[in-house]
């Protein structure tokens, strides 16, 4: 163990950089143990200086904007519902606070419903349940930085362990979305590897992995000192989920003098299944068998996060399983689609938007055209406005498009997306949805 710290004490050293410094509904909502009762600190309780202070005083503490009077007041009530509703009415209005927050800049209002998105996590004895959990820690990787601070204090304060370990799943799930803010949570996760509490290691090293290819030098150190056989499986498949951006550190750590015999077979095993995790196989998709196409449409998803340069591969098969006759399994294709960015896919998305006979595949296909993020879509969404089951989320995915184009594409769609916006006033506003 003391070797691990002095290798994690180096490896950390490397990573403070200025950016450091700075398938399910409610309806199957499923109870799990109780929680063992907790206090939740407050927004201003003091912790323990983090190697990562001087990046929550400048990008956590800095001033946010307030909110326009009716985002406000919505803001307001849907923190109430969090805080005072059953486990469904709890998910709806974080889900709402969510793609407010995605809409809009950073807002004061926003920052202060942290602390109940956090009571989510396991304050309650119906939020143990994975939706519940989930859907708190999506909105809260959607508020991004202003969240960080509190589940740091959240991870290191509270006496509740499943609390601990669902606040650092919560800031896992932020770095994957928030690049700026890897270094900051990479730093704070890599002290939790020699923890003596395994949920805890574990959440650690799945989080870690969430941060890319800056956490290899970190988990590489775990497979060189670690005689956990647990934590050396979890190292490997954070590894893997790394993917091909690890190797060159993998090598380098394999053929260096200082790794002995037992941590050469670990880095040979990681770039093993790194290499069988990235090829693209299709034939699940045509199984006879539900589950098998399920499954491989969820790989073939996770290769593309993992590497996007195989992206364009898997288009025209991933187009060929859209009517697959399980709605779970056109799903996960549309998702697995939506991962590619490639605008061939829009026209079979816009359709799947429109027609298909499952909600849950109009919202997932509503949700990938968003993630696409190409022009031809907008007409289509601006029209999904109207249509209350999706409207939702065809504003979240008007935004995140908004946001996420070509500087001209984002100046031509602003004025086509707010006109239509105001004239939905009282169909669909982003502050009203309901």
């Amino acid at each position: 163990m003391a070797r691990t710290k002095q290798i994690l004490a180096k490896t950390i050293v490397t990573l403070v950089t200025p950016a450091a410094l700075a398938f399910s509904g409610c309806g199957h909502v499923e109870h799990i143990r109780k929680p063992t009762p907790t206090t939740l600190p407050s927004p201003s309780q003091p912790e323990s200086a983090p190697a990562s202070a001087p990046f929550e005083e400048e990008e956590i503490t800095a001033p946010a904007s307030q909110a326009a009077p009716e985002i406000a007041q919505r803001i307001s009530a849907l923190k109430t519902g969090i805080e005072k509703g059953d486990a469904c009415a709890r998910c709806d209005a974080a889900k709402k606070l969510g793609a407010i927050a995605l809409a809009g800049p950073r807002t004061s209002e926003m920052d202060e419903a942290v602390p109940a998105l956090v009571g989510m996590l396991g304050e309650k004895k119906q939020d143990s349940s994975y939706y519940v959990v989930d859907t708190a820690t999506d909105t809260l990787a959607t508020i991004g930085k202003p969240a960080i601070a509190y589940l740091f204090r959240v991870m290191g304060n509270t006496e509740n362990p499943e609390m601990r370990v669902k606040s650092i799943t919560a800031l896992g799930k932020i770095a994957e979305r928030n690049p700026e803010a890897r270094d900051a949570i990479l730093v704070r996760l890599a002290g939790l590897l020699d923890s003596e509490d395994p949920g805890m290691r574990s959440a650690a090293i799945r989080a870690i992995a969430k941060t890319g290819p800056s956490a290899v030098p970190v988990l590489i150190s775990v497979l060189n000192t670690s005689d956990n056989p647990d934590a050396i499986v979890a190292v490997i498949n954070a590894i893997v989920e790394i993917g091909e951006p690890a190797v060159p550190a993998l090598q380098e750590a394999a053929a260096s003098k200082e790794t002995d015999g037992n941590a050469r077979s670990r880095i040979s095993s990681a770039l093993t299944a790194i290499k069988a995790s990235g090829d693209l196989r299709y034939e699940g998709l045509k199984s006879e068998d539900d589950d098998v196409r399920g499954k491989a449409a969820m790989k073939i998803h996770k290769i593309i996060k993992i590497n996007p340069l195989k992206a364009a591969e898997a288009v025209g098969p991933l187009l060929g399983a859209m009517n697959d006759p399980n709605w779970m399994v056109r799903a996960l294709v549309i998702e697995a689609l939506g991962e590619t960015r490639d605008k061939r896919a829009v026209p079979a998305l816009v359709k799947a938007m429109k027609k298909d006979k499952k909600i849950e595949v109009r919202k997932a296909a509503t949700t990938a055209l968003g993630r696409i993020g190409d022009e031809t879509a907008v007409p289509a969404l601006l029209d999904a406005l109207s249509d209350r089951k999706i409207r939702q989320e065809a504003a979240v995915a008007l935004h995140e498009l908004d946001q996420n184009g070509s500087t001209g594409l984002r100046c031509r769609l602003s004025a086509k997306v707010f006109k239509q916006l105001e004239r939905a006033k009282k169909r669909a506003p982003l502050n009203q949805i309901k």
